[in-house]
């Protein structure tokens, strides 16, 4: 199995774009503030700014979301390690897909699959062996199919071809 980088990158860019949606989204359903998933407070995302922000060799703070050149940046970075490392744990160990059944079945459920082996990897490095609440996995799992859905979406949207 080899990296896929244009194929992760051009999946990356959509998932970069609704992570912002669904962000906005919550907010404007009043759901809940997103928070990232590499830090000490509860979870949501994993796909965020952290990831990217430590790639790229910065030491900082949570990254708020509003849209700046370099908070783009940072998470497009993090979901397109996400993707690769995602897609490579998943072809190498053949991990299964975490929404195997029912309406979650599909390509969302794949590419949300892919985003979350593929972050497992930094949480274990940033935060150790220590598990999350379930109401925190339950959070991620939620609002990474919504992210992976809205990315589908887009992609579609723009005519863009996956290999998801």
């Amino acid at each position: 199995m080899k990296f896929d980088y244009k194929g992760s990158a051009l999946l990356a860019l959509p998932v970069t774009a609704a992570v912002w949606v669904v962000s906005w989204l919550f907010g404007l359903l009043n759901i809940g503030d997103i928070q990232n998933l590499f830090v000490s407070v509860p979870a949501t995302s994993v796909v965020s700014g952290t990831v990217g922000q430590k790639v790229l060799g910065f030491i900082g703070g949570v990254l708020p979301f509003h849209f700046d050149l370099m908070t783009f940046v940072y998470v497009f970075v993090s979901a397109w390690v996400a993707i690769l490392l995602g897609t490579l744990l998943v072809g190498w160990f053949k991990l299964p897909n975490i929404f195997p059944s029912g309406l979650l079945k599909g390509n969302a459920g794949k590419v949300a699959s892919v985003l979350i082996w593929g972050a497992v990897p930094f949480y274990l490095i940033l935060n150790g062996f220590k598990l999350p609440s379930l109401m925190t996995i339950i959070g991620i799992l939620i609002h990474t199919y919504l992210v992976a859905f809205v990315a589908l979406w887009v992609a579609s949207l723009i005519n863009l071809k996956l290999n998801y």
